[in-house]
């Protein structure tokens, strides 16, 4: 069995475990105690197939005959002693699993064993969140039919028993059967409750076939969901940090459900909370108006909160659904939770390549986008051999931009773009020389052209300018928009409310980045310090192995948090990290356990530094450096919450004076630091007048 995903085919094997002998790898004997215990062992599981150890046929003398010398390895000590009494056992039965994605095994062994691919296809995955999705949306519909196959499955099984029944009968009946009333009124009895089965079996196949109708209708979104995921599959070809799950991507599709529709995606808001606050400011009728009015919106829509952190849920069970509008919903919602998920995780150099990727995934299914296009884009196709280059033109078009132009006449709407180039030699020089070219207007009838193919027209003749041209068109596409683009700020808090015991935070670790300054308000909030023992921060290097096991072993079982960090210096220790991570997946796991990391990223983006389980069930958070002057801007004006804007004195001058102090600032030194910017909006917070004093002076 080999599986992309390692904790499912598990699961699976562990249920057959339930009913056939297995025989189990020292690996796991080893490290999960539980399968050392008496009560399993007629069941245990064999995993890794290639262990370097003793062969099979040493563990004792003679070698049972049904097992080849070509199977794996293991030590004698760790074999339990009723091993060889089993392989004479008929119902013995032999399991091997495997890691890898794409194993490829020699001929002996592909030859004897039963080869399983566990892993996901595209069309299964699609008819699983279809069931997801409309047990979120009409869970009355996914009830019916749940009954509708239980049901009949009873028929099958009653229709077998009267059959076996009979059979009976017939076979122990003696003498005349025409004078024995017993069977005839058997047979009676049975021909009333077979008519009586087959027409409840022709009504439910009947009420099956509309509920199906009914479940279609959802199938667009789950088709988008199986979509994104297997994008977000691809990933790991760009980084290895780049591994998701199965389960990791699940709980995002559903939490994407409970978002549809809603414009507030926050925390849940908390009456009471918000009483306190306007009893406490009881002269401020503007903010007693303000509140009403936000917990009237609120509550419409199902934002009103609990205790539960997660919010409610909100199901549309209601039958006067508007179903394509809540279907526009749930797909742009599905769509956009996947990307955000997967972008906070991305190094900034990847994030627009992801963008890009999800677009022309998107937009071909949706048939919005010429495959053949996007061909161009992927590949920049050029003429092996173009027609000579007109000597006018050598000045300002060069030989490769003139054979991608000559490429471009595969496409029908740029079929004559080399001949209308030479004959209107000065426009098209002025396009192709500009510094923006993608700011200016085509020349002639080409600025008709739709903007992908003017991306296309980018890509072939001045591929320096794709990069800004792209993000250009992703911001201005009706169905992608500013969101793909524009990235939201860090949110630790957000964050927090998508972790859960058995999902650890992963965080990567860049120059100047400080991991316990950005939890400080999270832990502040929620009370959990070194002081008070409920947050444990461990600089892992050589020795901290035994302290950072015993930290994990105590918060799982009394709960708190435990922040490892450099776990990229511990190659040799992440292995076992990975083992005790999986048990915080154990239903005795104290429910406040939080586990966080923090590595560097590898020299090398396809080098494998950290286990891949550890990985795919982390929430992964790259907080770079801002690189762009209005980034740091932005970063430093949201490090201030809204009671901080409140106390300004003068709001609107503050706002004028940042602004002019950011552009006085920009044209004389260039960008600066996102420190000297957090400075610069607290000054002018505090003294709009001094900040503009500062503007003139620099």
């Amino acid at each position: 069995m080999f599986a992309s995903h390692r904790r499912e085919g598990e699961r699976e094997v562990e249920k057959l475990c339930q009913r056939l002998p297995f025989l189990a790898s020292n690996l796991l004997l080893d490290l999960n105690p539980k399968w050392r215990h008496a009560d399993y062992a007629p069941s245990i599981l064999l995993s890794h197939l290639f262990l370097p150890s003793p062969p099979l046929s040493h563990l004792s003398p003679p070698s049972p005959p049904s097992l080849p010398p070509s199977l794996p390895r293991f030590p004698k000590p760790i074999l339990p002693p009723f091993l060889p009494s089993t392989f004479g056992s008929p119902k013995f039965k032999l399991f091997l699993h495997t890691k890898l994605a794409n194993p490829h095994y020699p001929p002996e062994i592909q030859a004897e064993c039963t080869l399983i691919n566990f892993m996901v296809t595209e069309s299964g995955l699609e008819d699983q969140l279809l069931a997801k999705v409309v047990l979120k949306e009409r869970p009355d519909l996914e009830e019916e039919k749940t009954f509708l196959i239980v049901q009949q499955n009873e028929f099958k099984i009653k229709l077998a028993e009267l059959e076996a029944g009979l059979l009976k009968q017939l076979a122990e009946a003696e003498g005349d059967l025409t004078e024995n009333i017993v069977l005839i009124e058997s047979l009676e009895e049975a021909k009333r409750v077979s008519i009586d089965v087959n027409e409840k079996v022709a009504i439910a196949q009947e009420t099956e076939i509309k509920i199906n109708e009914a479940r279609e209708e959802y199938r667009e979104a789950a088709n988008r969901g199986a979509l994104l995921f297997f994008a977000l599959g691809e990933m790991f070809k760009i980084h290895s940090f780049y591994h998701y799950s199965l389960a990791a991507f699940t709980s995002v599709f559903l939490r994407a459900i409970d978002f549809a529709g809603r414009t507030y995606t926050g925390p849940p808001i908390h009456v009471p909370k918000y009483m306190a606050m306007v009893q406490a400011s009881s002269k401020n009728a503007f903010m007693k108006f303000r509140t009403a009015q936000m917990m009237l919106r609120a509550g419409a829509k199902g934002m009103i909160g609990t205790n539960d952190e997660k919010g409610p849920g909100k199901p549309s069970t209601h039958v006067d659904l508007d179903l394509p509008a809540r279907m526009k919903d749930l797909i742009a919602s599905i769509t956009y939770q996947v990307f955000n998920f997967c972008r906070r995780g991305l190094f900034d150099m990847h994030k627009l390549l992801f963008t890009t990727s999800i677009a022309f995934k998107v937009l071909q299914r949706i048939n919005m986008l010429d495959p053949d296009e996007c061909q161009f884009i992927i590949f920049g196709k050029k003429s092996l051999q173009p027609p000579p280059l007109h000597p006018e033109m050598q000045a300002w078009c060069s030989d490769a931009a003139w054979a991608g132009a000559h490429a471009c006449q595969e496409m029908k709407p740029l079929e004559k773009i080399c001949s209308d180039m030479e004959s209107d030699q000065s426009k098209w020089q002025a396009w192709l020389t500009d510094e923006r070219p993608e700011d200016r207007p085509m020349p002639g009838d080409y600025d008709k052209l739709s903007g992908f193919q003017k991306l296309i027209l980018l890509r072939q003749m001045r591929p320096d300018r794709l990069t800004g041209a792209m993000r250009n068109w992703v911001f201005t596409h009706p169905v992608l928009g500013r969101k793909y683009i524009s990235e939201e700020t860090f949110d630790i808090f957000g964050i927090y409310r998508e972790t859960a015991p058995e999902t650890a935070m992963y965080f990567y670790l860049f120059p100047g980045a400080d991991i316990v300054a950005d939890l400080d308000p999270l832990m502040k909030a929620k009370n959990y310090t070194i002081e008070n023992g409920k947050f444990i921060n461990i600089s892992m290097g050589q020795g901290q192995e035994p302290v950072a096991e015993e930290a994990l072993d105590r918060c799982m079982k009394d709960g708190g948090w435990v922040f490892l960090q450099n776990i990229h210096l511990m190659s040799g220790w992440v292995k076992a990290l990975e083992r005790k991570l999986e048990g915080s997946q154990d239903p005795d796991t104290h429910k406040d356990f939080r586990c966080f990391l923090s590595a560097e990223p590898p020299p090398a983006p396809l080098q494998q530094t950290i286990p891949e389980a550890i990985l795919q069930n982390s929430i992964k958070v790259s907080n770079e450096p801002a690189k762009s002057l209005d980034m740091l801007l932005f970063r430093a004006w949201t490090n201030f919450n809204q009671s901080t804007l409140d106390a300004c004195k003068r709001p609107k001058d503050s706002a004028c004076c940042c602004s002019a102090c950011a552009s006085s600032t920009r044209a004389s030194t260039g960008a600066r630091s996102s420190e000297t910017w957090g400075g610069i909006v607290a000054t002018c917070m505090a003294s709009p007048s001094a900040i503009c004093s500062s503007a003139v002076m620099s």
